[in-house]
């Protein structure tokens, strides 16, 4: 449903335009969602209107994100622009909050957050650190008239989104506990912009809990008793009430409960006290979903929803009138990237242009007619007609390279052969008789019913010593089940040795159903290496070298697109070397046994390798692992892949004041396991970073990285890591595909000589089990 109308207060109680009977608001709190535009925010307004949840209470500023949120003021290096404001962040706001708008959803946006000033880990990311450290004390002193002006220069910023909406409560900051006067001035400012918009404050003991100007004020956890569970709501709220004035509308909201009230977020406890929140005859019931949370950056997930008791409350307490979603959103078809500028830019568009352009940069357009009203708005009618074209070429979402249908790294492929590993950005197999797939898997359908070229970039070690076959090339489509194109390949086929050679042949997709694989046999005899597969239309490109087929790169990148992602190959000096194919180890080994194949754990947790490097400074690791168990069982679900740390090698990471009050640094990339209850993270690949008394933690179960979730970790597969740490930026890839690209700083800033373990922990944090180990190389970059 729409919105019905206005709301606006009654004495003590709150009402709606166009709307009849007691208006009972349910609002679910969570405060992440706004700060990062990966679109969930959506799917959290979705879950609010499927569970009859009318209600939602957001923040304005987020710094539990650590720099990786989205903030109202840009960010310029590890430091705030308190003149510029964050356009990005602010089209997002417009966007979701103009769709929950349309589903009948209140939104409470507090304007400021007192917990964001006295959480230590987050405090130094707050915008306005700059200026009041994290003193909330001096950031609400209403006789610091520049700052105030900084702070309401914000409030008219939001102030102009709020306007153009029916569905907003300004919340002037949450848990406010300052100079009252500061509050007062802050709520005047706000009625003076925006005079139909409803006010709120929160926590019973707030010194500016009499403030005229506030509409509405929340108990935040109240006499609520975590221990037991029991509550008397009627007694906050008079005693509220009594403080407050009889002109306010009265709330109660669980938020104040904390990490370790989270057991009470339930279906049984939190409808009993939605039972009690109307005995006590208010209409205001606010409930903190922490469930949403992902580890400790301060993203939040709609998959981790709290579903079952967001319906709990909803029976009980009956919110009305009930949300609805509209029709469902179309996804948009055009965005503008950083490659849409470059591609512009080669295509002859005047820079002028493009860097108008440029303004767009990130923007979503559901169809073509937007896109364009968008343009002629921005550059002009004259350009956008006369390069229409190709802004509508380069502007489409999902678009592969110029000519290409699509293009495969074989090195991102699965093969059946046993001996094929990761190796230079491809795929290899040692010289061997043992037959199978290099490569297959790709499982494309699509393609249009005409002829076709397939394109396979291979090398070989050898081109003269015979003739024999080396390779079969083929095109099968698993829809009719048949082989629809094949090549077999000689070994004098390949022009030169040890270079790329192409090699193509042509087919026709049998129909719009066929779901095609692109093949290479191994049929031994030779070294190979296969870095990439590219299927063309032939009418509308001409390829004749492999060096014409471009890298893939993902279109779901979410770093800086001026930071580029690099080939995996380490560049820099070798200090380190180690096969442990051969019985021994130039590190330390623990808790497995040596086999030919390397160094293998297999059932030990505590079972690793240990590298004392000597680099201090920038450092890359690379390393191969086979076994790795899918949906590993272990107490937590962390199991350590690589920890690099500047302390002592034997010092206790599982101590917490090595990295409270010492000045080391640690780094740990985790493969996350299954335990009970925590199965949307199994089989993820996680991130932790400590250092000077600071942590800060990634995940891609929490949508990080590159890769998605979850991650295949197949017992038969052997994983190629390569891993960099240079200038505060981590660059983590696992056979060729890039996984992670973050920088860390100033989690992770080592100072010392680096400590390199692989595998479990001598404090307690386990490795993964089965996993045998080789070919280690350690380089300082």
């Amino acid at each position: 449903m729409a919105f019905p109308g206005k709301l606006y207060r009654d004495g003590a109680v709150i009402k709606q335009q166009n709307v009849t009977g007691n208006l009972r608001l349910l609002f679910v709190e969570q405060f992440g969602f706004n700060h990062y535009v990966n679109e969930e925010i959506f799917k959290w307004i979705d879950a609010l209107c499927d569970t009859g949840v009318n209600g939602m209470r957001v923040f304005g500023f987020w710094p539990f994100g650590q720099g990786q949120e989205e903030e109202p003021y840009i960010r310029i290096g590890g430091k705030y622009d308190l003149n510029q404001f964050n356009q990005r962040f602010f089209d997002y706001f417009e966007r979701w909050l103009a769709y929950a708008e349309k589903c009948g959803i209140t939104v409470m946006y507090e304007l400021f957050d007192s917990a964001a000033f006295w959480h230590a880990p987050a405090a130094p990311y707050h915008p306005y650190y700059q200026l009041v450290g994290a003193d909330l004390k001096k950031f609400a002193d209403p006789n610091n008239t520049s700052l105030m002006d900084v702070q309401k220069r914000y409030i008219i910023k939001v102030a102009e989104i709020v306007r153009q909406h029916q569905n907003v409560i300004i919340g002037i900051m949450n848990e406010f506990k300052e100079n009252k006067l500061w509050h007062y001035e802050m709520s005047r400012y706000v009625k003076a912009l925006l005079p139909g918009v409803l006010i709120s404050g929160s926590e019973e003991d707030s010194p500016a809990v009499a403030d005229s100007n506030a509409d509405i004020w929340f108990i935040h956890t109240g006499r609520y008793d975590i221990a037991t569970g029991n509550s008397n709501v009627a007694a906050d709220a008079a005693d509220l009430r009594k403080r407050a004035g009889n002109q306010k509308a009265i709330g109660f909201s669980t938020d104040g409960f904390g990490q370790s009230g989270m057991t009470r977020e339930n279906p049984t406890d939190m409808k009993r006290l939605a039972a009690d929140v109307n005995r006590a005859g208010l209409q205001l019931f606010g409930f903190l979903d922490h469930h949403a949370y992902l580890a400790n950056r301060g993203d939040s997930s709609a998959a981790q929803l709290n579903r079952e008791t967001y319906q709990a409350i909803v029976s009980e307490f009956k919110p009305y009138p009930a949300p609805s979603r509209p029709a469902a959103k179309a996804a948009p078809k055009y965005r503008f990237e950083e490659e849409t500028y470059t591609n512009l830019l080669k295509q002859g568009v005047p820079s002028g242009v493009v860097t108008k352009l440029r303004t767009l940069k990130g923007k979503e357009y559901l169809t073509k007619d937007d896109l364009l009203l968008e343009l002629r708005r921005t550059i002009g009618r004259p350009q956008t007609d006369h390069y229409a074209d190709l802004f509508v070429k380069y502007t489409t979402i999902g678009r592969t390279s110029d000519g290409f249908l699509d293009i495969f790294r074989v090195a991102n492929l699965p093969s059946t052969h046993p001996d094929a590993v990761v190796e230079r950005n491809g795929k290899a197999i040692r010289t061997t008789q043992q037959q199978g797939f290099l490569c297959y898997g790709q499982y494309k359908k699509g393609y249009p019913v005409k002829s076709l070229k397939a394109l396979f970039s291979i090398q070989i070690d050898n081109n003269t010593v015979d003739d024999r076959n080396i390779l079969i090339l083929d095109v099968y489509d698993h829809q009719s089940d048949r082989v629809i194109g094949k090549e077999i390949i000689t070994r004098k086929d390949f022009a030169k040795a040890n270079q790329f050679c192409l090699f193509t042949f042509d087919f026709k997709p049998p129909s719009d159903k066929a779901n095609m694989e692109f093949r290479i046999y191994y049929m031994g005899h030779a070294y190979v290496l296969a870095d990439k597969i590219a299927v063309i239309d032939p009418d509308d490109l001409q390829v004749s070298d492999p060096s014409q087929i471009p890298d893939y790169r993902s279109t779901s990148r979410t770093v800086d697109p001026s930071v580029e992602i690099g080939d995996t190959a380490i560049s820099g000096k070798l200090v380190i070397a180690d096969s442990l194919k051969n019985g021994r180890t130039v590190g330390t080994a623990n808790g497995g046994q040596f086999t030919p194949n390397g160094y293998r754990i297999a059932t030990n947790f505590q079972g690793y390798l240990v590298y004392e490097t000597g680099i201090v400074g920038n450092i890359g690791i690379e390393f191969t692992a086979k076994g790795y168990l899918d949906r590993e069982e272990c107490t937590d679900n962390k199991l350590v892949v690589l920890l690099m740390y500047d302390s002592p090698r034997d010092a206790n990471w599982g101590d917490p004041a090595i990295w409270r009050d010492s000045h080391y640094s640690l780094l740990e990339i985790r493969k996350r396991g299954y335990a009970p209850g925590l199965e949307y993270i199994t089989n993820g690949l996680g991130l932790k970073c400590v250092s000077h008394g600071e942590g800060a933690e990634s995940g891609s179960w929490a949508g990080h990285g590159l890769a998605g979730h979850p991650l295949e970790w197949n017992p038969d597969v052997s994983y190629h890591w390569v891993i960099t740490w240079k200038d505060g930026v981590l660059d983590v890839c696992r056979n060729d595909q890039p996984l992670y690209l973050i920088n860390t700083l100033p989690h992770f800033n080592p100072t010392g000589k680096i400590v390199a373990r692989i595998g479990g922990t001598h404090w307690g944090r386990g490795g993964p089990r089965n996993v045998t180990y080789s070919d280690v190389k350690i380089y300082r970059v």
